[in-house]
């Protein structure tokens, strides 16, 4: 069973995204927040590291804290983590994305907006 956090500031992405989660059958937690700076306080402030998210879907293009500094911010603390796969969810162009994201390495992938249920379950069944 899965742990998945979405981070997206868009109420109706979330929305339909929270369906698409609530069909899948290997995901037992699923949390939501609306940009990085809350995501990211949450994942420094749980105690218990069963409680973090096996993946992280992260839209890139956020106010507050977007995408690139979430990652950014957690980049340093990924040895005292464990592994979490993060896919990028944006509207923008798949060669930018991939140009910023090659010095991430738990950086599994882009999926371009809006997604499918068949992505996601495919993304979440694969391990």
């Amino acid at each position: 069973m899965k742990k998945v956090w979405l981070i997206d500031d868009d109420p109706i992405f979330r929305a339909v995204f929270r369906q698409i989660i609530n069909e899948i059958s290997c995901v037992d937690q699923f949390s939501e927040f609306e940009n990085g700076e809350l995501a990211y306080f949450e994942l420094l402030n749980r105690n218990d590291l069963k409680q973090l998210p096996d993946v992280i879907f992260l839209d890139i293009s956020m106010p507050t804290m977007n995408g690139w500094q979430f990652l950014n911010a957690t980049s340093g603390a990924q040895d005292e983590l464990p592994p979490i796969d993060v896919y990028l969810i944006s509207s923008t162009a798949p060669d930018a994305v991939k140009q910023n994201s090659q010095q991430f390495s738990y950086l599994k992938g882009h999926l371009g907006k809006p997604v499918t249920g068949d992505q996601i379950q495919t993304l979440l069944t694969a391990k």
